[in-house]
């Protein structure tokens, strides 16, 4: 069976919640990433329709969001997260910081608080526009300690089959299509386990969870 995705759970809501001309906005920007100044007017000339108002211009029906508008998660070669690499002026990663992925498998990235862990979390949950609460916690902050300033930047490379492509991330631009389909998860209640269920990152491995705490124990024990 296959699990859901988030583009379920979107248009599950979508269709519950919103209304037509609401749906049709959403499915304007899943397929351009914004809405044009001819989106806007038309979309508004729906609202107003829709209260009895009179428009200037009779507006297209309105056309709700569907999965095949979603282009860039629809279909082809599962995507894998290669690496971020060429990080330039985030938190409090050196210049040209690297961090590589293990193409398949897990891979398990620990440290000490203040390593540079979350920074790279921020950088893919902003280049997947992940669903987050608060739009404010997908800003990525410059380092605010003395860097060496410049605009943010940093290369993700993803392998959709064709080997390896490098995507360019800026935090103020339009998010790469092929990056619409990772999902972005750094809290232990986003972490699926089964339709109607999640649970702790630990259930999922346990052997694995006992082992980072040992060798924190051992890495502590060894500095003191």
């Amino acid at each position: 069976m296959t699990s859901p995705q988030p583009i379920h759970d979107i248009i599950k809501w979508s269709d519950q919640k919103l209304q037509l001309w609401q749906r049709d906005a959403l499915r304007r920007l899943a397929c351009s990433g914004s809405l044009t100044a001819g989106d806007q007017a038309e979309l508004l000339a729906m609202v107003k329709k829709k209260a009895g108002l009179a428009v200037a211009a009779e507006p297209p029906p309105p056309v709700a969001l569907a999965k095949s508008h979603f282009s860039g998660a629809v279909a082809g070669a599962p995507l894998k997260l290669l690496a971020v690499r060429d990080v330039q002026n985030v938190n409090r990663l050196a210049p040209a910081a690297r961090l590589d992925f293990a193409p398949d498998g897990v891979t398990v990235i620990y440290g000490r608080n203040g390593s540079g862990k979350s920074s790279y979390v921020r950088i893919l949950r902003s280049a997947c526009r992940t669903r987050i609460e608060s739009a404010t916690k997908l800003k990525v902050l410059a380092n605010v300690y003395g860097g060496l300033g410049g605009p943010q930047a940093a290369d993700i490379v993803v392998d959709a089959g064709a080997g390896e492509l490098s995507i360019a991330w800026d935090p103020d631009g339009a998010p790469a299509e092929q990056l619409l389909q990772v999902p972005e998860a750094d809290q232990p209640d986003q972490i699926p386990d089964r339709p109607g269920h999640r649970t702790r990152p630990g259930a999922h491995c346990p052997r694995l969870l006992r082992r980072l705490r040992n060798d924190g124990a051992r890495r502590s024990v060894a500095q003191r």
